[in-house]
């Protein structure tokens, strides 16, 4: 039996790229066993995706690879960036043997591959060039680059319904879908206190979070504060035994009654997923996390803070507020509760139809 061969590439910024390109994985794997997987990421990515439940015990039809990552383009830095490593890392991709050989690629967030090869799928709700604000000679003939490109094939884009930025839906055909995830047995939370800060695995606004973590403690926060690891480490030595290290078990979401975050699709996600209220934290950088903080508020799913309006202070004071509001988090949980889920299923099936 002749196998196809699907080539996920991923984009290293964060987390959410990969969690939503694993749960494609699985469940095209779940679909058929024509089909082998190939994911180039960062060594970093690959660790976490070896220990990922759901995708433990795929084996031989799943392999990793890290060699692509080292050349990726680093959106997060406009310094990263620049035209002489975005023709390497084309130079690379395209001599890519396993790539070359792939029935299908689908790049996750990256437009790059599209400008190499022809048999390209893409998803993400952004294109990175529209939302970065670097006024750079070299971006802007990058982005001309990858437009192009996308003008000439208009590549099906799988991407989140509600959240896909304009950009997207004028230039990519757009297959929009719901959430990403499966409800996991939502429960009604309504007596839970307990809350997470994370700042996702960009870290971006990491300093800022730990700030409004201890100024919670200052204020009187009697509940737990779990941390994702990188805050966790970052604020140390803080001996208080509310300040907790958050291991994104089922255990540790039951426990939670909202989540602060800088609002990525990632743990907007695990919002969806638990029934949680979301407390954005708007920082300004590009213009997904703006877009998504406005769709969080346009769809009262939560909360949204500005950074540049509110001090440290003010938007702890805000947290405590909307814990304390009943019947605010109870509007907030319905509207969740009415988001449509199953996009990752839908996703696979699309792509295995693709090509079988």
């Amino acid at each position: 039996m002749n196998k196809k061969l699907i080539s996920f590439i991923v984009c290293s910024n964060g987390y959410g790229h990969l969690k939503r390109v694993l749960s494609v994985a699985t469940n095209i794997l779940k679909l058929t066993d024509k089909i082998d997987i190939v994911l180039f990421c960062p060594e970093s990515h690959i660790k976490i995706a070896k220990e990922e439940i759901n995708f433990v015990g795929m084996g031989a039809r799943c392999t990793y690879h890290s060699d692509l990552s080292k050349s990726e383009l680093d959106w997060i830095s406009k310094d990263c960036v620049s035209l002489t490593k975005f023709v390497k890392w084309q130079g690379e991709l395209s001599s890519n043997p396993i790539l070359i050989y792939s029935d299908l690629i689908i790049s996750d967030n990256h437009i790059t591959p599209v400008t190499v090869f022809n048999n390209v799928k893409l998803m993400g709700s952004f294109i990175w060039t529209d939302v970065v604000n670097y006024n750079n000679i070299e971006v802007e003939k990058i982005k001309e680059i990858e437009f192009l490109s996308l003008e000439k094939s208009r590549p099906e884009m799988y991407c989140l319904n509600n959240f896909a930025m304009p950009s997207v839906i004028e230039k990519t055909t757009s297959v929009q879908l719901p959430w990403f995830c499966e409800p996991f047995d939502l429960k009604d939370n309504s007596d839970e206190r307990d809350i997470l800060i994370t700042g996702g695995g960009t870290a971006l606004i990491n300093e800022h979070l730990s700030k409004v973590a201890l100024n919670l403690i200052e204020l009187g926060f009697q509940e737990n504060i779990y941390l994702d690891s990188k805050l966790y480490e970052l604020i140390g030595g803080v001996s208080d035994s509310r300040i907790r290290k958050f291991t994104f078990s089922n255990l540790d979401f039951f426990n939670l009654k909202a989540i602060v975050c800088r609002p990525g699709i990632g743990i907007l996600t695990d919002c969806v997923k638990y029934g949680l209220p979301p407390i954005v934290i708007n920082d300004g950088f590009n213009e997904e996390i703006n877009h998504n903080a406005t769709t969080v508020n346009k769809l009262e799913l939560g909360r949204s803070l500005n950074m540049s309006e509110y001090s440290i202070n003010q938007i702890s004071n805000e947290i405590i507020l909307i814990l304390n509001d009943r019947a605010k988090l109870s509007r907030f949980r319905e509207n969740i509760k009415t988001q449509k889920t199953g996009g990752a299923a839908k996703a696979a099936e699309l792509i295995v139809n693709s090509i079988l």
